[in-house]
């Protein structure tokens, strides 16, 4: 009976772990401002930059965001993205776009630029920070905004 009651307490102080670890925040939102600034720091001498943060408070949230872009890709995040690169264009700056997580930052830039074809964002230069190289669908939505991608990780 003991040994069953060691294995309750072990699989629940797991699951406690798991679910805390799925809380936690990664990165905060100043934190993700320095570390964008700082990527960008060697191109500052090209023009203006914007940067433009793709923050989540945990993971959990990150996927929740991740779902939500999926499945509409005029979400309030991918619009907000969208507007400021509109903005970064308008105003012949570099948008510097990341986040800690790779699959939502690429989903959400994908999403605001798709919002953006047609060439609206012709000469756009945007430095995409990602652990990850972007995917397929990001180079896609840049060629039809015809923006172009600069690829680089966080440091």
């Amino acid at each position: 009976m003991r040994c069953r009651e060691n294995r309750v307490i072990a699989v629940t102080s797991l699951w406690v772990a798991l679910a805390c670890a799925g809380c936690a925040t990664s990165i905060s939102e100043g934190d993700l401002n320095r570390q964008l600034t700082k990527v960008a720091q060697p191109y500052a001498r090209l023009g203006p930059q914007q940067m433009i943060p793709v923050y989540a408070e945990s993971r959990m949230v990150a996927i929740g965001l991740l779902a939500e872009a999926r499945n509409d890709s005029n979400s309030p995040l991918s619009r907000r993205v969208g507007h400021q690169l509109d903005r970064a264009h308008r105003r012949n700056a570099h948008a510097v776009v990341g986040g800690p997580y790779a699959d939502l930052s690429d989903r959400i830039l994908t999403n605001a630029l798709n919002l953006n074809e047609d060439g609206q964002l012709r000469g756009l230069k945007v430095l995409f920070v990602s652990d990850a190289a972007p995917t397929p669908a990001l180079l896609e939505a840049a060629r039809l905004s015809q923006a172009r991608i600069h690829h680089r990780t966080p440091q």
